[in-house]
């Protein structure tokens, strides 16, 4: 899979196929780490060593983005599919209602994953699901005390699939200082999703897909929640580094080709 990978901002991002990844999952055969690639994500890791080495050291980050996606196409003139964290906790809750197997998620606000938990019970009843919202902690790590708490219902639970909320770097944080517990216990597969419950229990309608396919999802974002301008005005940032490191990578690439 390795070979699957494209560098963008330093960040190696997977271009394979979704029924690839939901095969993986269901296989069950490796520990998978599963993390979201947005332009927000490719600026704030930029010259933060921590966090760039998290997306340097898991399975697979994925292009969740319409500009990610199609930044990495006009860099390498391959295609990339837009794989994002809110579509695929239903790939995983159906993989879990087929196989028998148990999801497990950490994180948002607890009425907002009640709701959500309970909407996912509705659609896949077959599915061994258990929700835990830890207190608000300030600061990319959780807690000491926090973390044997959370680890303590991951014991308790014994669940196959992690789905972590936390916000990002947070989530990513806490999944890699993890690893070695939640292999030890018996996880084949973990996500992070972000604010993605928000979606699932509807406090947070989509973008319609005509937007989403055009790229407009964080426009439509920006109008149901204006207090996010701070966070989309990183789009600009993103757009300029991105197109610099496209076009000084197409030059040298075809440089290279020409006769010498």
């Amino acid at each position: 899979m390795k070979n699957s990978m494209f560098d963008l901002l330093g960040i190696p991002v997977w271009q394979g196929k979704k029924f690839e990844l939901l095969s993986l999952i269901s296989s069950g055969g490796i520990y998978l780490e599963i993390f979201s690639i947005n332009a927000e994500i490719s600026i704030g890791q930029t010259g933060d060593v921590r966090w760039q080495s998290v997306y340097l050291n898991n399975s697979f980050n994925l292009a969740d983005g319409h500009w990610i996606k199609k930044a990495l196409e006009w860099k390498y003139e391959v295609p990339f599919e837009k794989l994002s964290g809110s579509d695929l906790i239903y790939d995983f809750c159906e993989i879990a209602h087929d196989l028998n197997k148990r999801v497990f998620f950490l994180g948002g606000e607890q009425s907002v994953a009640d709701k959500a938990v309970l909407k996912l019970r509705e659609k896949y009843p077959k599915m061994l699901v258990d929700q835990y919202s830890p207190p608000f902690e300030k600061g990319p790590d959780v807690s000491t005390e926090m973390n044997s708490l959370i680890l303590s219902r991951v014991q308790d639970f014994q669940p196959d699939y992690i789905i972590v909320c936390l916000g990002c770097p947070k989530q990513e944080y806490w999944l890699q200082q993890n690893r070695q517990f939640l292999i030890n216990h018996g996880v084949t597969a973990v996500m992070g999703a972000g604010g993605s419950l928000d979606f699932v229990a509807g406090k947070i309608p989509r973008a319609p897909k005509a937007l989403q396919n055009l790229g407009f999802e964080w426009l439509y974002r920006l109008y149901r929640e204006p207090s996010r301008w701070k966070r989309q005005i990183k789009l600009i940032p993103f757009a300029i580094k991105a197109s610099i490191e496209v076009i000084m990578f197409r030059l040298q690439r075809n440089s290279a080709k020409l006769p010498k």
